[in-house]
C-alpha cells in the first residue's frame, strides 16, 4: 500500500529502491565518494524508467531519477532536481561519471518546471 502511494506498484520494487537509499545515506554519513561510484545496492528499476536507466551501469543518475519520482510525491514543488544539476555545475562535477546523459538531464530539468 506504501508503494501505491508513491505510484510504485510492486512493493518489491519499492522495497529495493529504499534498500538502495539506504546505502546511500549511509555512503554520505560517513563521507564515502558517490559520484563516481558504481552501487553495491541496485534497486529493481520501475517500469516506467527501463529505456532510461541501464541495468548494467547503474550509477547515481538512477538514485537522482527515483529520489525526484519519491520528493514529488511529498512535496511538488519541490526543487530537489535543480538544486542537484546546480551543483553539478558549480562544482564541475564530470556528469558522465554520474551516468547523467543528457537524456535524464531534461527529465530531471523538466520535473522542476
Amino acid at each position: 500500500q506504501i508503494a501505491k502511494t508513491y505510484n510504485i506498484k510492486s512493493p518489491k520494487v519499492f522495497s529495493s529502491i529504499l534498500y538502495h537509499l539506504t546505502e546511500v545515506r549511509n555512503r554520505c554519513a560517513h563521507h564515502s565518494r558517490i559520484w563516481n561510484h558504481s552501487f553495491i545496492h541496485r534497486f529493481e528499476i520501475p517500469k516506467k524508467y527501463k529505456k532510461l536507466l541501464s541495468s548494467q551501469n547503474f550509477r547515481l543518475a538512477h538514485t537522482f531519477v527515483v529520489m525526484n519520482d519519491l520528493l514529488t510525491v511529498i512535496e511538488p514543488k519541490n526543487q530537489f532536481s535543480s538544486n542537484i544539476l546546480h551543483l553539478i555545475e558549480k562544482h564541475s562535477i564530470d556528469r558522465e561519471e554520474m551516468g547523467l546523459d543528457e537524456t535524464i538531464i531534461k527529465l530531471l530539468k523538466d520535473s522542476d518546471a
